[in-house]
């Protein structure tokens, strides 16, 4: 019995005790793994359309030598400003959505009149909307004209119940774009710009 019970304590302890499978017994040497590289470019067709905006001519209202230019900080000429001069004569830069292609007088009527009209209201300078060209009109114009031709010999451009399409430079837009470029004083009669939009 007792050799019985020795043999069954010995299988216990037997059993109690596994091995280690070889396969995950503790190497001494790790070994070398080799790198690889590879390239991988994910090539895909994109179709891609690029639209160039038309750029626009602003027709200068006079012909003669620019003594005056002024770069807009920010690269953007707006309805009621001055960025040019052309032969000691301050430009206002106007945008009227009907283009001012004649001189205007006291008793003048037209889609070009009612546009002027609109225009010195939108910048702040009152005047009349009745679609004719009154005084209340021209007191505007020569408001808005005082206060960008910088002198008052410069302001006096503006004759009694005129309004002068020489005196404004037309802008299709109520802001435009301009390039940044050196600028020569030299005659001008055509600047480029780009349509901003409102």
């Amino acid at each position: 019995m007792a050799a019985c019970l020795a043999a069954g304590m010995g299988l216990a302890v037997g059993l109690e005790r596994t091995m280690t499978p070889p396969s995950l017994s503790d190497s001494s040497d790790a070994g070398n793994l080799a790198l690889g590289s590879e390239e991988f470019d994910d090539v895909r067709s994109l179709n891609v359309d690029v639209t160039a905006s038309p750029a626009g001519g602003v027709a200068f209202p006079v012909s003669g030598r620019a003594t005056f230019a002024s770069y807009p900080a920010d690269g953007v000429v707006r309805s009621g400003s001055r960025e040019y001069g052309v032969d000691g004569t301050p430009l206002v830069s106007l945008h009227t959505d009907t283009p001012l292609y004649r001189d205007l007088a006291y008793g003048d009527k037209g889609d070009d009149v009612t546009a002027l009209q609109n225009e010195l209201a939108a910048l702040g300078y009152g005047g009349s909307r009745s679609g004719v060209f009154d005084w209340a009109t021209w007191d505007a114009w020569r408001r808005l004209y005082a206060a960008n031709a910088g002198t008052a010999t410069a302001a006096a451009r503006v004759q009694q119940g005129a309004f002068s399409r020489a005196l404004a430079v037309w802008l299709p837009a109520q802001t435009m774009s301009v390039c940044l470029c050196s600028m020569v004083l030299r005659p001008v009669e055509r600047l480029v710009f780009s349509p901003k939009e409102r």
